[in-house]
């Protein structure tokens, strides 16, 4: 089951262990659902990028005085704040963990490392945010699909997917995944 942002709450959130990461759902009326996000119009810079075998795109947000990309990434933002909070606030902690005690698990397993953002800011440039691309996903034109090769410098609305949280030693992170595009 899945649903938009508009009815988000991150104190509803449950993260379920899976192997080293950690699945992020939400708990919605008694059931799980993903969290997902319909991008404004975003740049493809790059193109699609592998790395440690997965394949990943770098979507870029055109910083034009637009309304409603600036609201898209301050959203953004807000979740990156909340995650990087779970390893620092106490009292954040202790509430996640009191509404589900499976939370328990990553949160203690987060405490005192590195919150490492998905969203990257490089001087001059435009924020870019740093995805995976899910296995199935399948990027639309006028035309019809379009090869993962080709999609460099090419811009349009994305649906992406708060999918997990991973951890190393020192610190962790947020799996953001493309689960289509119409471009």
């Amino acid at each position: 089951m899945e649903y938009l942002f508009e009815n988000f709450d991150f104190i509803n959130l449950v993260f379920y262990k899976e192997k080293k990461n950690y699945r992020i759902l939400e708990t919605k009326e008694n059931n799980q659902v993903k969290l997902i996000f319909n991008t404004p119009i975003l740049n493809i810079p790059f193109g699609k990028e592998t790395y440690m075998n997965k394949d990943l795109l770098n979507l870029e947000f055109p910083m034009d005085g637009n309304n409603e990309l600036f609201n898209f990434l301050s959203m953004m933002r807000s979740i990156d704040n909340f995650f990087y909070k779970l390893s620092v606030d106490n009292k954040l902690r202790g509430t996640m963990i009191n509404k589900n005690s499976l939370n328990a698990s990553l949160i203690n397993n987060i405490k005192n490392k590195v919150y490492m953002s998905s969203i990257k800011y490089k001087n001059k440039f435009d924020p870019l945010i740093r995805t995976h691309i899910n296995k199935d996903c399948k990027f639309y034109c006028e035309n019809g699909l379009i090869n993962l090769s080709d999609l460099k410098d090419k811009k349009g609305t994305f649906t992406l997917e708060l999918s997990h949280v991973w951890i190393n030693e020192y610190s962790y992170g947020l799996v953001w995944l493309v689960n289509s595009g119409n471009l």
